[in-house]
């Protein structure tokens, strides 16, 4: 369909999984390979940043800085993904 319209397919994007499945949460520990700076906050101050994006091959993200300069991990279960980063000192 993008191929046809020339407009990017639509995708799922900020889903805070652990609203609607508390149990995922068991299923990895992210505390194991990277420290959360937002969980040394009173709980009720931790913003959800726990999210899952998912789309269809041709969905892109334009050029943004994460929110709070946070960090995302990416994965990518079949396909490819090109990315292209810039120094902090480009903005």
């Amino acid at each position: 369909i993008a191929a046809e319209t020339g407009t990017p397919p639509p995708y799922l994007r900020v889903w805070n999984f652990l609203e609607d499945a508390p149990e995922l949460a068991d299923d990895f520990n992210a505390e194991t390979y990277f420290q959360d700076q937002f969980k040394k906050l009173p709980k009720k101050m931790q913003p959800p940043f726990t999210w899952l994006f998912f789309g269809p091959t041709g969905v892109f993200t334009s050029l943004h800085v994460d929110i709070w300069f946070t960090d995302a991990w990416l994965c990518n279960i079949v396909g490819s993904k090109r990315f292209t980063a810039y120094h902090p000192s480009h903005r």
